[in-house]
């Protein structure tokens, strides 16, 4: 096949990329969220280091994602089918809009008081497009995605764990609870994860078995 053929067709006029959609919307709730987080801080040093751990969480995000956009256009034609169906099945981008308009509720004026269940309902959120944004990167790179994905993943995981344990301590939760609370589901996710990643392996094992056996 030249390499004339084997080029992705760009999009239809008028049409969205389901993969630049979503990642967009990954982008858009970290910025959103740590805004909302920011805008409540007040002033002084809580709002300098909230602040500062906010852009922080925003910047190695958007790092992820724009390496994936980079990465994307050289995939071949199957992979790109693949990666299409399956984004067109996943509700990332609405969660991120029920996500932001939720936190927008709770952090206003007069809203409802932050406490461990919201605190813990944005890390749901989060993992739910950590793990969109995991299938995404298999998909891209099946045979050998880089290693170094989980420890990019756990490096947003603790940025915004910091930036969630800061803004509870801004409404009278202790911090140190919060923390623990938190680091205990880094890593659960994690085991998650790697549970996930043992059951891919498996069943690319028993597909590559019985290709063997196959006539």
């Amino acid at each position: 096949m030249s390499a004339k053929e084997s080029k992705n067709p760009p999009p239809e006029k008028g049409s969205t990329d389901p993969l630049s959609s979503f990642l967009a919307s990954v982008d858009r709730f970290t910025q959103g969220f740590t805004a909302q987080v920011v805008a409540v801080a007040g002033e002084g040093d809580e709002h300098l280091t909230i602040q500062a751990t906010g852009e922080s969480f925003v910047a190695q995000t958007k790092r992820l994602t724009d390496y994936i956009r980079e990465a994307a256009p050289g995939i071949a034609p199957g992979q790109r089918h693949e990666l299409h169906m399956f984004l067109r099945v996943q509700d990332g981008d609405a969660l991120v809009n029920r996500a932001l308009d939720v936190a927008s509720k709770v952090l206003a004026p007069g809203g409802a008081p932050v406490t461990m269940g919201f605190l813990s309902w944005i890390d749901e959120v989060m993992n739910t497009l950590k793990k969109i944004l995991t299938e995404i990167w298999d998909l891209i790179f099946p045979t050998n995605p880089p290693a170094w994905l989980t420890t990019i993943l756990k490096i947003i995981d603790e940025l915004l764990n910091l930036l969630k344990t800061l803004l509870g301590g801004l409404f009278g939760l202790r911090t140190s609870q919060l923390a623990d609370e938190f680091s205990r589901g880094e890593v659960n996710f994690l085991h998650e994860m790697a549970a996930l990643a043992s059951w891919r392996a498996a069943r690319m094992s028993g597909r590559a078995g019985d290709d063997e056996v196959s006539p």
